[in-house]
Formats: structure tokens, C-alpha cells, sequence
């Protein structure tokens, strides 16, 4: 199982690394980027109820770094929007947006920045230098509506940013959509209740936590799973919950009785995680992959040796790969070992044994690994080993031919020696 080193940053900071491997696949990090969630709108008092701010945008993604400084910035949340007065001479504001949140990296062009952007406000039953402030606030999700008083009259929910988050939803006059929901960064809100948009689950902790829920309309609107905050209720008068802390949640709405006020969106937050590896794994993660095995020869007899030459890629003068080896049970051989690796180049030698069959060959696997000897395999190659030259076991029958002692020189000549041929099974 992968072991990972995780940094949750809950304010701004610095990340930095002072070196890396030179391996791609291990010079990565994971992130989770949640932006400031936008604050829910103000209600008038004695008549309409603001709308829900929408979650902080969420960026979840690989990175690949270098030594190097990386800035994190942690976005706020917004303010929620203000209540004065009751009745027809009451006003409110909308929800401020969330700020932004990032990871910066010196010396990068802007393009290259991960940049969550805020929620956007909830909308208000006011006016500010002649403009209505009904409509919710887009951001990284938007912000939910203010109802838009009678006739049938609608406001829109603000727009969220493709891949960061969602819209929120828009108010009518109907008064069952009275102060409608934050988008969610996993969600849009809905006009069919009050609730802000759901938020998204993450794993990126080794726990499994929701992050930018929107914040919800008039009670009963529900904050979204993810740190949205709740609406405020009519009734005791019970006021507004803001979006929880560092999860990026909106903040609820203000109802149209009580205070009036609106809550503040949660602060953003950014996690980073990569994995943990030793020296050593580090210089074998290196070896990216071998480019050639060769044999000294495919097969060979039982009890003689085979060396195997193995050619890599990315490796370092001194970096170390394993080897194992497996076959059928009448051949085996030093079953496990290493090698050192020098100008991309290693060998080893198998000693094979055994008790092969007469006339049959049979294959000994051996696999290349990374790490150690249960690591990665990199290679498979096999080499074939026959039976003994000479052995007993495998002669089934022997010819033969007998030559008698011819007889000692004289004058007379000697005599030649006797010649018998024959088998024996």
C-alpha cells in the first residue's frame, strides 16, 4: 500500500521543495484547491429574504514540480450581506464573493497558476447606486437568488465556473422559493427547495471529507453537504450559519424577519499530498525501464551456468535491480539475487540444476525486477536446460566394439587381433 505525506495548509503559506528525483512519475503531487465561499444575501425585514451563497470554486488534480517555492494563497470567505430598517423602508445588501485561492509557482507564467476562484454572493432585496441586487453573484459556484416579490417576477442565481463549481439557483415570487440555495461545487442548486448544492467528497487526507457546499435559503433551506451553512429561520427568529471553516461552504441567507442578516461564506482551504520512498527506492525508481535482456545462451546443460546481461534506462552508475526465478520442478537454479548497474549495463549468472528428463528440455523463467525481490518486474527472459551429457539415467541402450590384443612381431609375423561389435539394451 502506497504511504503519503500529506500538508493541509489553512492559511497562507509557502510549500517548498528542495529537490526532486529527476523521475517523472514520482516528481508529482496531488492538490485539492478549495476557494473562499461567497456569503449569503441580507433579507428586508418584513419582506423578503436574501439568497444563499454559493461554495468556493474546487480544483482537485496532479502537479508536476520542481525544486522550487510554491506560494498558497487561502481565499476568505465573503462577507454576509447587511439588514437595516423593517418593512418598506428596510434595505439589505447582497453577499460579498469568496476570495480566491492558489498555488503559485515562481518563475511560472499566470497561465500555468492553479487558481480556484471564490463563491459568489447570495442576492438581496436592495439597491446600490440605482442597480437591484436580486440577482445572485457568480463565482467559482453562484449564489443563490433573493425572492423577487410578487407578479411572477424571477431573479437568476449566479453562474458557476465550469470544472470549479455550480450555479446557484434563481427566486421567483412564488413564496415556496422564498430565498433560494447556493450553488455546490458538486451541485447546482435547486428551485424546487432552499437547500445549497452539495460539495464534493475527497480522499486526498487518507479520510473521506466534503468540501464546498453551498449555503442554503430562508429556513427550511439547508446548507449542502461540504460546510454550506444553513438559512435563517422565521421562527424564534434563528439567524443564519455561516459556511464552516476552511471547507469553502457558502454562507446561509437572511430571512426576511429577525436580524435580517446574512452569514459569511467558510475560508478556502488547499491540501497536498505525495508519496513517501526511501533512498533507495528512489534511486531504483530511476530505472524507468530496460530497454534489452541478452543471454549467453538460450540453453544450456544441466549444471552449467547462463549469464544474463541486462541493458536499462535512467539508471545511475551503482544502481542496484534484483532477479528471480521460477520453472518446472525438475530444473531450478540460484533462485534470487542482484546486480549492480554501471553505464546503464548489468549481468548475473545463473548455475542451473536439476533432473531433466532424456530428451526433453525444460524452461527456466527469469524475471527482472525493480526495488527488491518482490518488487516491479521489469524483464522476463528464460533460458532452456537440457539433460547431462553422460548421465546414467538418460542411457536407455550403449553400443559397443571390442578389439582383442594382436600377437608380438617375429620373424615369422604376428598374428591380428580379434574385432566384436554388439549392443546392449
Amino acid at each position: 500500500m502506497a504511504r503519503y505525506k500529506v500538508h493541509t495548509f489553512l492559511t497562507s503559506n509557502s510549500f517548498v521543495i528542495n529537490s526532486v528525483t529527476g523521475n517523472p512519475a514520482i516528481d508529482t503531487i496531488e492538490y485539492l484547491v478549495v476557494a473562499g465561499g461567497g456569503g449569503g444575501g441580507g433579507g428586508t425585514v418584513g419582506r423578503y429574504a436574501g439568497g444563499g451563497g454559493g461554495a468556493g470554486g474546487l480544483l482537485l488534480g496532479n502537479l508536476s514540480i520542481t525544486a522550487n517555492t510554491y506560494v498558497i494563497t487561502i481565499g476568505g470567505g465573503g462577507t454576509g450581506g447587511t439588514s437595516t430598517g423593517s418593512g418598506p423602508s428596510s434595505s439589505a445588501t447582497r453577499g460579498g464573493n469568496g476570495a480566491n485561492s492558489s498555488i503559485t509557482f515562481y518563475g511560472e507564467l499566470p497561465a500555468g497558476n492553479i487558481i480556484s476562484f471564490g463563491g459568489g454572493g447570495g442576492g438581496s432585496e436592495g439597491s446600490e447606486g440605482g442597480t437591484l441586487l436580486r440577482n445572485g453573484l457568480s463565482g467559482g459556484s453562484g449564489g443563490g437568488g433573493c425572492i423577487a416579490g410578487g407578479g411572477g417576477v424571477s431573479t437568476s442565481g449566479g453562474a458557476g465556473i465550469p470544472g470549479q463549481g455550480n450555479n446557484g439557483a434563481g427566486g421567483t415570487g412564488d413564496p415556496l422559493y422564498l430565498g433560494t440555495g447556493g450553488g455546490g461545487a458538486g451541485q447546482s442548486a435547486s428551485t424546487s427547495n432552499r437547500n445549497g448544492g452539495a460539495g464534493i467528497y475527497s480522499l486526498i487526507t487518507g479520510a473521506n471529507a466534503a468540501y464546498a457546499g453551498g449555503g442554503g435559503g430562508r429556513q427550511p433551506g439547508l446548507g449542502g453537504v461540504g460546510g454550506g451553512g444553513a438559512g435563517a429561520g422565521p421562527a424564534s427568529p434563528s439567524p443564519a450559519v455561516s459556511g464552516t471553516g476552511n471547507s469553502g461552504g457558502g454562507g446561509g441567507a437572511g430571512a426576511d424577519s429577525g436580524s435580517g442578516l446574512g452569514a459569511s461564506g467558510g475560508s478556502g482551504i488547499v491540501i497536498i499530498r505525495y508519496p513517501v520512498i526511501n533512498v533507495a527506492e528512489i534511486a531504483q525508481s530511476k530505472i524507468s525501464r530496460v530497454s534489452s535482456v541478452t543471454k549467453s545462451a538460450n540453453a544450456v546443460y544441466e549444471t552449467e551456468q547462463a549469464t544474463i546481461t541486462v541493458n536499462t534506462v535512467s539508471a545511475s552508475n551503482g544502481d542496484v535491480l534484483y532477479y528471480t526465478t521460477s520453472g518446472n520442478a525438475d530444473v531450478y537454479a540460484n533462485a534470487q539475487g542482484q546486480f549492480q548497474l554501471n553505464n546503464n549495463t548489468g549481468s548475473f549468472t545463473l548455475i542451473t540444476e536439476g533432473s531433466v528428463p532424456d530428451n526433453e528440455v525444460r524452461e527456466l523463467i527469469v524475471q527482472i525486477r525493480r526495488n527488491s525481490n518482490t518488487g516491479p518486474i521489469l524483464a522476463t527472459t528464460s533460458v532452456g536446460v537440457s539433460p547431462l551429457i553422460g548421465d546414467p539415467a538418460t542411457l536407455s541402450s550403449v553400443d559397443y566394439l571390442v578389439v582383442a590384443g594382436g600377437g608380438g612381431a617375429h620373424r615369422a609375423g604376428g598374428g591380428a587381433g580379434g574385432l566384436i561389435t554388439g549392443n546392449i539394451s
